[in-house]
């Protein structure tokens, strides 16, 4: 009986050395595959692409966001005061925006368009183009009282 367990206790010992053999063997496969240029190399290109497709897609995203933007509601003349009635929002994808634009309506109300400047309709609101009241070279002539 003890004879028995002994030989199920070396045969089970021989078992697990011959499976330690066989892990060595693809141990030491694997270690010679890591250490390949192709193998390296393979690993590289694989990064590579990995992070050329994350950085494509997150460009894209930020690019098609859509940011919500004052414009004008109807065409604004020359010299026009710039009400509530003349502002909307729309959303605009942030790609596209570009220049020196007012991006909140608070900026553009009681403003006026610039005396050289007409703002189309659906028109963003450009600096150049919305001044204050005192910028106007013309500004003296709106303190004059009816007569003088």
């Amino acid at each position: 009986m003890i004879e028995d367990r002994v030989y199920l206790y070396l045969t089970g010992i021989e078992r697990v050395n011959k499976m330690n053999n066989n892990n060595n063997v693809n141990v030491s496969k694997i270690k010679k595959m890591v250490k390949s240029k192709g193998f390296v190399t393979a690993i590289c290109a694989i990064g590579v692409v990995l992070v050329l497709v994350i950085g494509y897609n997150l460009r894209i995203k930020e690019a098609t966001q859509p940011v919500k933007v004052p414009v004008a509601a109807r065409r604004l003349s020359p010299r026009h005061l710039i009400t509530e009635e003349d502002i909307k929002y729309v959303d605009v994808p942030s790609g596209a925006l570009s220049g020196d634009y007012f991006s909140r309506k608070e900026s553009v109300l009681n403003a006026y368009v610039n005396y050289d400047t007409t703002i189309q309709e659906g028109s963003l609101f450009y600096r150049g183009a919305v001044v204050s009241k005192s910028e106007l070279p013309d500004e003296a002539l709106y303190n004059l009282e009816d007569g003088e």
